[in-house]
């Protein structure tokens, strides 16, 4: 089985395998609220919003999550940990953090690309990198797009560290900002190496995934699944 790329009209084949929380606080200020700041609203920070973070931009999701891995229904709004751009600055923190899919929607971004790989998988470098060497990934960003990334070794059975992950991924390819995952993807299954798929963060819904090795997503089906996500 094979995988096919064009890229500069040339026909390449690869081989597969194959919260934002708000609430309430519990603090008794002078504040006819109850808590500790000097604002109206019932969170403990001295912004006009009713969210934890220190801007003035209050995030409401828009998802209604829904569970499973299946095209065209809604995932759960997952809680993960790793390594991202926490405070929106264009560079990715040296330290990792828990974060779900509702705070990536929250950091702008109204598309998640998720990209599976392991070190043993010859093909996975083959396809990343080729895709690493198109607009792909600048284009993905411009559309309010952003990638998740899993890495693994031995074929999956073992997960590789969100720091290693980050220094494949960005390294090797050149995908970065994104969020670079501390261990396997356990809230899907996939049937091979390499593995992507979309989802939009406006819904939650699974926009589309790679069935097969013969069954799977081209770049620009990617790319058109984050345009349409980022016109809602």
């Amino acid at each position: 089985m094979m995988k096919e790329l064009l890229v500069f009209g040339v026909s390449l084949s690869i081989g597969a395998l194959g919260v934002v929380s708000c609430g309430d606080d519990d603090d008794r200020g002078g504040s006819a609220d109850g808590d500790a700041d000097s604002d109206s609203d019932t969170d403990s920070d001295t912004d006009a919003d009713t969210d934890s973070d220190s801007d003035s931009d209050e995030c409401v999701p828009t998802a209604e999550w829904g569970s499973g891995f299946n095209v065209g229904s809604a995932v759960a709004n997952w809680s993960l940990n790793g390594m991202f751009d926490g405070d929106l600055d264009g560079v990715v923190d040296e330290t990792t953090a828990d974060f779900t899919l509702e705070d990536v929607y929250c950091h702008g971004k109204k598309s998640i690309v998720i990209a599976v790989s392991d070190q043993d998988c010859g093909p996975c470098g083959d396809w990343y990198g080729q895709i690493g060497a198109t607009s792909f990934y600048e284009d993905m960003l411009a559309a309010n797009g952003t990638m998740l990334m899993f890495y693994s070794s031995g074929l999956g059975a073992t997960a590789k560290t969100a720091e290693q992950c980050y220094e494949y991924f960005s390294a090797d390819y050149g995908f970065e900002p994104g969020y670079y995952v501390n261990g396997p993807p356990t809230q899907f299954t996939f049937p091979y190496f390499p593995f992507m798929a979309v989802i939009d963060l406006n819904t939650g819904e699974l926009m589309g995934k790679d069935i097969s090795d013969t069954d799977y997503l081209m770049p620009e089906e990617i790319l058109a699944f984050v345009e349409a996500a980022n016109e809602e």
